[in-house]
């Protein structure tokens, strides 16, 4: 428990304005879920290519390159970090676009349906997260 107070929340913000520390946390956790949103949309892009095209898929890794270059900035400059943020938006907004276009592709468009709230015998699987790649080959 010591050890992970070292490099917890509380000492990685000592010496940061509270504002820049907070877009730095910011675009800490965007990269992650951009990260783990293209993870998945490449996923599915393996299993058919239509999902997106190769353009597309270059000028997702261009704003991340460009994102990740922006991220060693350090110079205090708060309107360069709300950008980079808003820059981290729209890449994740284009991997969720094609992590959606890729379940649809897959997977069909979905549609609400009933589901049974009575209890049932046997085992479940509780599904939670974008894996749908993973949820497939694992009911296969």
């Amino acid at each position: 428990m010591n050890e992970g107070k070292k490099v917890g929340l509380e000492e990685r913000k000592k010496g940061f304005d509270p504002d820049l520390f907070g877009l730095l946390e910011m675009c800490c956790y965007g990269m992650k879920g951009l990260a783990a949103y293209f993870y998945h949309a490449e996923q599915l892009r393996a299993e058919d290519k239509s999902v997106y095209s190769e353009d597309q898929r270059k000028e997702v890794f261009k704003q991340v390159f460009d994102i990740a270059a922006g991220m060693t900035k350090m110079d205090g400059d708060l309107n360069f970090y709300l950008g980079l943020n808003m820059n981290i938006g729209k890449a994740n907004l284009a991997a969720m676009d094609y992590l959606d276009k890729g379940h649809t592709t897959l997977f069909g468009k979905p549609t609400p349906g009933n589901v049974p709230r009575a209890p049932v015998e046997g085992k479940c699987i509780l599904v939670s997260g974008h894996d749908m790649v993973v949820l497939k080959k694992l009911l296969d």
